[in-house]
């Protein structure tokens, strides 16, 4: 069995479970995207029995270990009020999360339970992150065979790809554990490093495949304008993550407003930059952030909140000097601009305002094709995206049976 770092150690775990209230397990609960039985989870792991508390969170989530490492801790504000009102120390739901998944990996139980008898039906998943899989899971659970096609050479997506690994450790031995039974067997395929739209076309995976879940995630960003030294989040993260970028201006503006403007930012901050400026449009309380306060107040980090960007100023050769931005009213104002545009010196800007899904994703209408995840939600949580994940199998499962009376597959999948 692993050895637990102090943050993770089961016996002082167990002891905070025992104590949690009642009250504040429902609010912990009613907080998970997943609907999570917290209660049950949390309970089980105080009585010493992980294997049940483990049983308890795969009902509703297949990679636990994953979500326990990038579920927003405010989420939980609610329940932990609750506590402090009881006059006790939040619970650390996130870590026993983590801990009861962990040590159900080290004694082999995350694996797809797979049922004696086959649909004989097929399904094909574009797209290998969390939507993905939990789709795929799902269906193993429910006898079909299926097949995964991801771009990348390895599953994960977006978490695996572009999150730093201080902030995500590794999450292949979650994912090779969950789905080793399934492979093994052969009722699960991966097929890696095909992206879709260029390697495989959808209307012949339509024709191929009993059904189809596409899954892709999102994967561009939006831009203010093509210019040297503007680059997009996304490319940023992949670059500093695989180690190829390992040096970065003195002057970096990171323009905010998706999940990878902090991670960026950080990763700015950490390759050397003397001055890091966040320039988000709008509050604080509006954008998407999991570092402490104590960090935006650290040296060489500016915050720019109600600062709209505009366009760039670029040399005679491309090369992006400067930032255009305008104060914006906060929202009890309307949120106007006010005017009083203003050049910021820039000498790299990491674009991280709005994910979207790419121009050239292929018409996803047809009857047997499904969608789910972040194209549809916009770029949610971890947990939500599983969610819809599992979401989608059930409802690709009524569809594959006749007399369900399921609605066509544009109505099922918002």
């Amino acid at each position: 069995m692993s050895s637990p770092s102090e943050t993770y150690d089961p016996d002082r775990l167990v002891d905070q479970a025992r104590r949690c209230h009642a009250s504040a397990l429902a609010c912990y609960s009613a907080a998970y995207p997943d609907h999570t039985d917290v209660s049950g989870f949390v309970k089980a792991f105080a009585d010493g029995d992980s294997a049940r508390s483990y049983e308890i969170l795969r009902q509703t989530n297949p990679l636990p270990e994953l979500c326990s490492h990038l579920t927003p801790p405010w989420i939980f504000n609610e329940g932990a009020r609750v506590e402090r009102a009881l006059g006790q120390d939040p619970t650390p739901i996130l870590d026993i999360q983590y801990t009861v998944a962990w040590l159900a990996r080290d004694t082999g139980l995350p694996g797809v339970v797979l049922p004696d008898r086959e649909s004989g039906q097929h399904i094909g998943i574009v797209g290998g992150g969390p939507t993905g899989i939990a789709c795929a899971v799902r269906l193993l659970e429910q006898g079909h065979r299926v097949t995964i096609i991801e771009r990348e050479s390895a599953l994960g997506g977006t978490p695996h790809i572009l999150i730093p690994s201080r902030r995500l450790p590794n999450i292949q031995p979650e994912i090779d554990a969950v789905l080793a039974p399934a492979l093994s067997v052969g009722r699960l395929t991966l097929r890696l490093g095909e992206a879709l739209g260029q390697d495989i076309e959808l209307e012949s995976l339509c024709s191929r495949y009993d059904a189809v879940l596409v899954a892709v995630g999102l994967w561009q960003e939006s831009s203010l304008g093509a210019a040297e030294n503007v680059m997009s989040g996304i490319d940023f993260l992949r670059e500093t993550k695989a180690g190829s970028r390992t040096t970065v201006p003195d002057e970096v503006v990171v323009l905010a407003g998706d999940d990878c403007a902090m991670d960026a930012a950080v990763a700015a901050q950490r390759l050397g930059a003397r001055n890091v400026y966040i320039v988000y449009g709008g509050p604080r309380s509006e954008m998407h952030w999991h570092r402490s306060e104590d960090w935006f107040k650290s040296e060489g980090v500016h915050y720019l909140p109600l600062t709209q960007p505009l366009g760039y100023e670029t040399s005679a050769r491309g090369r992006v000097t400067g930032l255009r931005v305008a104060h914006v009213l906060p929202p009890s104002a309307g949120r106007a601009m006010t005017g009083g545009e203003r050049i910021m010196p820039v000498s790299l800007v990491i674009e991280a305002m709005e994910l979207g899904v790419a121009d050239d994703l292929p018409d996803t209408s047809a009857d047997n094709v499904f969608t789910a995840g972040g194209m549809l939600n916009g770029g949610a949580t971890v947990a939500q995206c599983i969610a819809e994940g599992i979401q989608a199998a059930t409802d690709i499962d009524g569809w594959l049976s006749p007399g369900e009376g399921v609605p066509p597959p544009g109505l099922r999948t918002g």
